[in-house]
């Protein structure tokens, strides 16, 4: 047997007992590593290989799981314990709450400096806990006047609920997801003029929200222009449903 297996050996079966850190592992795994990648086989290179990882237990723990299998199909005993595992369910556990916390800390920051966007639009506003950081932005409302002066300037007045919505926020930037009342442009599409409210990726990146001008419901139907497949499609039957459900929804489950 050759020194470097006797050795690897020797590391494994401490592995499965749990007799190596994790800093004692990935050092004697660095030491070892071309010797290592030529004595191995490709899948059994992969699996003992300590991969990078944020948390400090988890790449032994799969380690561990790469050893016990290489000394299962050679036929070696060796103690297994779960030490790798309580350790890392704990470093988990605490990476959970402490990601709650964060959560907490952001939602009241914003709410401590947008009350009127957590009165009117709660849910989006909660939402906001999963999807917002210091590349960021939330702007205050703008007061009636900009809305009457849009309108003046673009003869089109400003629905009810699209107005209201610059009138608590003048403008979000987060990831997907772009507002802006001061760039609010028309642009014609297949020979319609809808006016371009931002961007949301619903389908892929750039993705534009529209406002369809012609209509005079009184809620204000939202589409969005699929650039990738270069349709408009109807997004929501209501501006609110645009921040309320869609908006929210998307901050969740990125």
């Amino acid at each position: 047997m050759s020194i470097i297996k006797e050795e690897l050996i020797e590391q494994l079966i401490n592995l499965a007992s749990c007799r190596t850190s994790p800093e004692e592992w990935s050092t004697w795994w660095n030491n070892h590593n071309k010797q290592l990648e030529s004595f191995l086989n490709r899948g059994e290179y992969l699996r003992l290989k300590p991969c990078m990882h944020g948390f400090r237990w988890l790449p032994i723990l799969r380690s561990q799981q790469g050893a016990i299998k290489y000394l299962d199909d050679s036929k070696i005993l060796y103690v297994k314990e779960n030490v790798y595992q309580e350790n890392y369910e704990k470093e988990l556990k605490e990476s959970y709450k402490a990601n709650l916390e964060m959560e907490k800390q952001r939602l009241r920051k914003i709410k401590a400096e947008f009350p009127e966007i957590f009165n009117r639009y709660p849910k989006f506003s909660n939402s906001l806990k999963y999807n917002f950081d210091e590349s960021d932005f939330i702007h205050v409302g703008l007061n009636n006047e900009k809305v009457e002066k849009f309108e003046t300037t673009s003869g089109i007045k400003m629905p009810e609920d699209i107005a209201e919505f610059f009138q608590t926020v003048s403008a979000i930037s987060l990831e997907g997801i772009k507002i802006e009342f001061e760039n609010i442009y028309p642009l014609e599409f297949f020979g319609k003029k809808y006016y371009v409210l931002g961007e949301f990726w619903k389908e892929a990146d750039g993705d534009l929200v529209l406002w369809d001008t012609s209509e005079s419901n009184d809620l204000t139907k939202i589409y969005y222009y699929a650039h990738e497949q270069n349709k408009i499609k109807l997004l929501t039957k209501s501006f609110e449903d645009l921040i309320e459900k869609e908006f929210a929804y998307h901050n969740k489950n990125l």
